[in-house]
């Protein structure tokens, strides 16, 4: 699932922020995207915890980078 983000936020540093501080991995936009999506990756088993898991994720990565929802 493709994700825009946030006009003035880099989807690469919410990547990296992921990583470092929840131990979850997005993928970032190719190309003319690079930046400005980031990719959740939802494929084989996963479960509601793991879904919840990636969006809490998300969601601190973004309030860390100043975002607020």
């Amino acid at each position: 699932t493709a994700i825009r983000v946030p006009e003035g936020l880099n989807g690469d540093e919410i990547i990296k922020t992921a990583i470092k501080e929840y131990d979850t991995v997005f993928a970032g936009g190719q190309g003319a995207l690079k930046g400005k999506i980031i990719r959740f990756g939802h494929l084989g088993y996963m479960d509601d915890a793991d879904i919840d898991a990636g969006l809490d994720a998300l969601k601190g990565s973004l309030a860390k980078m100043g975002f607020k929802a």
